[in-house]
């Protein structure tokens, strides 16, 4: 395989070129998406990074050969169905079990026209589709929004029976931010690079995600024109965590 590996590369020209230039701009997207305070931006540094990563290894599919004995399989093979399952892997994840989620729960949606008033109010000054809101049939207060397509919000039972009118339209707000600035993605994003990178450890992506927090409660208290309903939801949702402990 190495015989055939640096036979296949670097004695042609082209190849080798090739193979050099991937891997240095590999180094650069990683070392600049390590300066980058954005996620937005750290994250398409990485994904580039991760881009010019997979190139060498097609190159080293298409120039060597090899026999694994438990796949029975040449490099060329095996490297292409790693790539293929991760490829798909992602695909499923990110757009598949969405739908396949919001399919299952579609009977759940909530019909209040006070709330969904409230959702297309905000949405239309957002300039973004305004998502549909379901229930969750959990005495656990918690909330969460997806956004693939069409972008939709979560909320439990139980944080409709915790939290007043006025604090369920601040967790709808810290929300809705989270599906104009496609936060999902990046979570998602997160959990797929920490399973098949070490990078996310390396950059510390969870920093990231939690100054999406931040700017989403801000955005909360911007729009209510004070924190008392993000911070008291807070408070109760803490608490109510506390005592179920």
């Amino acid at each position: 395989m190495l015989e055939g590996f640096v036979f296949g590369i670097f004695y042609n020209p082209v190849k080798f070129a090739i193979f050099i230039a991937s891997l240095i701009l590999s180094i650069m997207f990683l070392y600049y998406s390590s300066k980058a305070k954005n996620i937005k931006t750290k994250l398409s540094l990485i994904y580039l990074h991760v881009l010019f990563f997979i190139v060498p290894l097609v190159i080293m599919a298409f120039s060597s050969s090899c026999k694994i004995p438990i796949f029975n399989c040449t490099t060329k093979q095996f490297i292409i169905f790693v790539l293929g399952a991760g490829i798909s892997l992602f695909v499923i994840g990110f757009f598949l079990v969405p739908y396949i989620y919001l399919a299952l729960n579609k009977n759940k949606e909530i019909k209040d026209k006070t709330l969904t008033s409230f959702i297309k109010k905000h949405s239309t000054l957002m300039k973004i589709k305004t998502p549909k809101i379901f229930y969750i049939n959990s005495a656990k207060p918690y909330a969460y929004s997806v956004k693939t397509i069409n972008g939709a919000v979560f909320i439990s039972v139980g944080m409709f029976e915790l939290l007043s009118k006025k604090q369920i339209e601040a967790v709808i707000l810290h929300e809705l931010y989270h599906i104009k600035q496609r936060s999902s993605f990046y979570k998602f994003s997160t959990v797929f690079l920490k399973t098949f990178s070490v990078t996310p450890a390396f950059l510390n992506l969870n920093k990231n995600l939690e100054d999406e927090e931040k700017k989403a409660d801000l955005f909360a208290v911007k729009v209510q024109k004070t924190s008392t309903y993000i911070n008291t939801a807070k408070k109760k949702i803490s608490y109510f965590e506390s005592k179920s402990a």
